[in-house]
């Protein structure tokens, strides 16, 4: 799906690589939004492109190896099976390769491939049940540790390979809550993100007014989001 043009002209991606890595009721749509300072051009960490090639190598061979991979990275789930040694021996190889370019390599069950450890967190962080309850308090305080000590890398990473320019993926997504659990440890970077932001689900919510009939609580959904985001950008 396609992002807004005015994320892609407000990135500006840095030149050096990262270190390692109940539904609402509707409410009134009509109201006055606040003011808020322009979005500032945003310039913030993003993920070596060379760390990135090595994990696209990685999923295009394991699409090749039937469900090797994700018997050798998830050998709880397959009690009765063991994963090749070539298997083995080629995602250890190649997640090094990923680590001398600044990048963890994790592997996404939901997407079947391979992906960097602050995008899984990341996906998991505004996936909706980012919650000590729902992921075990060790997951979940381990998550946090990561975004809050690399936090302009987190931020920059959502902007770049994360958010989506959708009304429904927006409105079901909890985006906002990246740069309200990081605006203590980068207070600049969380507020040019919140502005960002703002305006990417402002549009959403003008395209979902009124909501399609097989979503009726979108718009509600997407003007939460806005007055969040309203006060994370002030």
């Amino acid at each position: 799906m396609p992002r807004t043009a005015l994320i892609l002209a407000l990135l500006v991606a840095c030149s050096h690589p990262a270190d390692p890595e109940g539904e609402p009721t509707s409410g009134e749509t009509d109201v006055a939004e606040p003011e808020v300072a322009d979005a500032e051009p945003l310039s913030l960490p993003s993920l070596s492109e060379e760390g990135l090639a090595v994990l696209d190598r990685m999923s295009e061979w394991c699409t090749n190896q039937g469900d090797d991979c994700d018997v050798a990275e998830r050998p709880d789930a397959y009690p009765d099976r063991i994963s090749s040694g070539e298997t083995n021996g080629w995602i250890h190889s190649h997640r090094e390769q990923a680590a001398e370019h600044g990048i963890a390599a994790v592997w996404s069950v939901s997407l079947r491939r391979f992906v960097s450890q602050v995008e899984d967190d990341l996906r998991l962080i505004v996936g909706g049940h980012f919650s000590p309850d729902h992921l075990g308090p060790d997951v979940y305080d381990a998550i946090l540790a990561r975004a809050k000590a690399r936090p302009s890398l987190y931020l920059g990473v959502l902007m770049n390979r994360v958010l989506i320019d959708d009304a429904s993926w927006l409105s079901s997504a909890h985006v906002p809550n990246v740069p309200r659990l990081l605006k203590d440890e980068a207070p600049d970077d969380a507020r040019a993100v919140a502005r960002a932001l703002l305006a990417v689900h402002r549009d959403a919510a003008a395209a979902s007014d009124p909501p399609p009939v097989d979503d009726e609580y979108r718009l509600a959904r997407l003007q939460e989001r806005v007055r969040l985001l309203e006060s994370l950008a002030d």
